[in-house]
């Protein structure tokens, strides 16, 4: 049974994030070529869109486990990583050339019954931890667990300091965290790629 529900990402989708938050930011007034190619009417289980420099430093990344229609899911979270992330000041237009978007389409998480049942470079961790009276939550994409090369125990760290628990990582904390694991498709696309695909699809170059 295939995970995604035969909704896996591929490179159109990133490149149609990159469109979006182009058109946003250059304010263009036409509609969105492209949103044609998209599934008609899928859903995905979840989604999260990841912007980053061609050096591999992060601009933004934010996501759903919501399932919905992919093309809404698309447009909203390509938005609001390029220009929501609280970590990051907006992406602007002149940032653009420099960047790579990819899309990770996600399975619909699993829960486990250890905190280490899970596997590296197959797996995302969602952790959600409550401890004091205060709730905590965190999760990692499959790719940045595997592109960090973490161990299943530095990925509960991470998780932990993520979640903003400011207690001790120890084994006795990952063990009273309620983990769900996910799978995650993956692609992504450089801006120039994005333009070439953007011309060779739809026909025609956005005017600067």
């Amino acid at each position: 049974m295939d995970p995604f529900n035969g909704i896996r990402a591929n490179k159109l989708m990133a490149a149609y994030c990159f469109h979006v938050l182009e058109a946003k930011l250059k304010q263009w007034k036409a509609g969105m070529p492209g949103e044609d190619e998209l599934p008609r009417g899928a859903d995905a289980n979840g989604m999260f869109v990841t912007y980053e420099k061609t050096d591999g430093d992060l601009r933004g990344c934010i996501g759903t486990f919501a399932k919905g229609n992919l093309k809404d899911t698309l447009e909203r979270y390509s938005l609001i990583a390029g220009l929501r992330d609280s970590r990051f000041h907006p992406i602007d237009s002149e940032e653009l050339p420099d960047l790579r978007c990819s899309v990770t389409v996600l399975s619909e998480m699993q829960p486990i019954p250890k905190w280490d049942a899970w596997t590296p470079g197959k797996h995302g961790v969602y952790i959600s931890l409550n401890k004091d009276r205060r709730n905590y939550s965190a999760t990692f994409l499959p790719s940045v667990i595997i592109d960090q090369g973490w161990s299943k125990h530095q990925t509960f760290e991470h998780l932990l300091a993520k979640s903003g628990y400011r207690g001790a990582p120890t084994r006795d904390i990952f063990e009273l965290c309620e983990v769900h694991t996910y799978e995650g498709s993956k692609e992504k696309i450089t801006y120039g790629d994005y333009r070439a695909e953007f011309r060779e699809r739809w026909g025609f170059s956005p005017l600067e």
